[in-house]
């Protein structure tokens, strides 16, 4: 089971939760200037790698690509693990 989706838009990517563990991720971890588009918080892509390793250390298993390919994880890699 995954907790959070990636969802890559060019330039900002997506995280959004899918369990439990992916929300509280994001309520107890996302900085108070975070941004939200519906449940799912927006960052650019320079941070992407810093949210995954957080959300590997949290014990949150990263779904890549959910709607969009998603490059950036082979550039990090997979958070997943």
């Amino acid at each position: 089971m995954y907790d959070l989706a990636l969802e890559d838009h060019g330039s900002i990517f997506l995280f959004a939760p899918v369990s439990p563990l992916g929300q509280a991720f994001l309520d107890e971890t996302a900085p108070e200037d975070a941004q939200f588009t519906g449940d799912a918080m927006a960052v650019e892509r320079g941070y992407v790698g810093g949210v995954l390793d957080a959300a590997a250390e949290y014990g949150c298993v990263i779904f890549p690509g959910s709607r969009f390919s998603c490059p950036v994880l082979e550039e990090v890699g997979d958070a997943s693990n």
